[in-house]
């Protein structure tokens, strides 16, 4: 059954509205018939199962409350191509909370309107793919100063640390370079200002995406 995403809230008995990229996708690419059985999810913690009619009326909703619990994926950003990667298997695995910024070495130092708007279209696809019922939020940070120590458990992605090893509490974040690594500058002010545990994800030497999703699995399993 074909899934789709609308920014409403979801009510029995309504109708409702799809943003006009989705309704395009639902009627001349995948075809759906009237009368054809549709999911519709919100990001929202909302499910509905609808009949295509033209319009589209809900028959049900299945609510679910959203988890107290974060998983913070705090990426310094990589270029384009990985940034969606990243974005697109980050969802899939469980991300919270995307929380990107430019370091020195990143390639991409400014998140444009058109980026952004990208990036969040990315994740819509991905928690239908997935049928996640959140949508994770996006942080565009502007510099490495806008982290300070958290509230909850924060790591950081290092080939010299220790082996992960998951916090007592269920809320915790986890930094990861960019393609050519922090400096020791940024290295340092993570250890001393954000208090940040340095962790090795592997015994192998990772690519930054790589990293980036082999600690997006850590830290959501």
């Amino acid at each position: 059954m074909y899934r789709f995403y609308t920014h409403s809230r979801l009510t029995p008995g309504s109708i409702a509205e799809l943003d006009p990229e989705e309704l395009h996708h639902l009627k001349r690419v995948l075809r759906v018939r009237n009368g054809e059985k549709i999911e519709l999810v919100n990001g929202k913690g909302q499910l509905a199962l609808a009949i295509f009619n033209d319009p589209i009326i809900i028959q049900s909703v299945h609510s679910e409350t959203k988890p107290d619990r974060k998983s913070v994926l705090i990426q310094a950003l990589p270029e384009k191509p990985h940034l969606e990667f990243i974005l697109e298997k980050g969802t899939e695995i469980g991300i919270t909370e995307f929380w990107f910024f430019p370091s020195e070495r990143s390639h991409i130092q400014v998140i444009s309107d058109a980026l952004l708007s990208r990036m969040k279209k990315i994740t819509i696809s991905a928690i239908k793919q997935s049928k996640r019922l959140f949508l994770p939020s996006i942080y565009a940070h502007h510099h490495i100063t806008d982290f300070k120590e958290l509230s909850y458990k924060l790591y950081l992605a290092d080939p010299k640390g220790v082996l992960f090893t998951p916090p007592p509490e269920p809320s915790c974040g986890i930094i990861v370079g960019p393609e050519s690594g922090f400096t020791q500058k940024e290295i340092d002010y993570f250890l001393t200002t954000c208090k940040a545990l340095p962790t090795t994800l592997s015994p192998n030497i990772l690519r930054a995406e790589t990293a980036a999703i082999v600690a997006s699995y850590l830290i959501c399993s």
